[in-house]
């Protein structure tokens, strides 16, 4: 004699269970894989704004993009903290990096009337150049803002063996002063 159908009906919950899981972990896996495939491969956190509940940005930890041994990010895609990020992942040669950051400064130093460079830090083949460009008479904000996308700094970085990635980070106060942060690599 066959036993009532009845018997099945226990299972079916079971069934249900295990369909649902299923389709929980695929929807998992195809969500970390159209993450991992944005920007070309590099998982980057999208900020809107700031809250006054939320920590400020040197707080928040960054995701370094992951990159390619020899290879970098693109710098004009990256915010300010992925830029800092990507530096802060490249370990320091200490001899080349201690050489690189006073040629720099020396290359550097008087290359524009009002051009200071306030700080120079090297890794193993990047480096960060931060300073100020003072206000000028002579020079108009847009002049100083061409001046530090392509100029005088970008051909002392050639002459150093380095060249430029991306535009950087320039800000202006009040008065016209323009701080930036640019981050520079050892030219191929």
């Amino acid at each position: 004699m066959m036993p009532p159908r009845a018997s099945f009906v226990p299972r079916r919950p079971l069934l249900i269970a295990a369909i649902m899981l299923l389709v929980v972990i695929g929807l998992t896996v195809a969500l970390s894989h159209h993450r991992a495939s944005d920007a070309g491969g590099q998982a980057i956190a999208v900020v809107a704004g700031r809250s006054a509940d939320t920590p400020s940005p040197a707080a928040v930890p960054v995701a370094t993009p992951s990159v390619a041994p020899g290879t970098l990010p693109d710098f004009d895609k990256l915010s300010d903290p992925e830029r800092r990020a990507v530096f802060d992942s490249h370990p320091r040669d200490e001899a080349w990096a201690s050489a690189q950051e006073a040629a720099l400064r020396r290359r550097l130093a008087g290359l524009a009337d009002g051009l200071s460079i306030t700080g120079v830090t090297c890794a193993d083949r990047l480096c960060v150049v931060e300073g100020r460009l003072a206000a000028s008479p002579a020079r108009g904000r847009e002049q100083a803002v061409a001046l530090l996308k392509n100029g005088p700094l970008d051909h002392g970085y050639g002459d150093a063996g380095m060249t430029k990635l991306g535009v950087g980070t320039i800000n202006a106060d009040d008065d016209g002063t323009l701080t930036f942060t640019q981050y520079i690599a050892r030219a191929a």
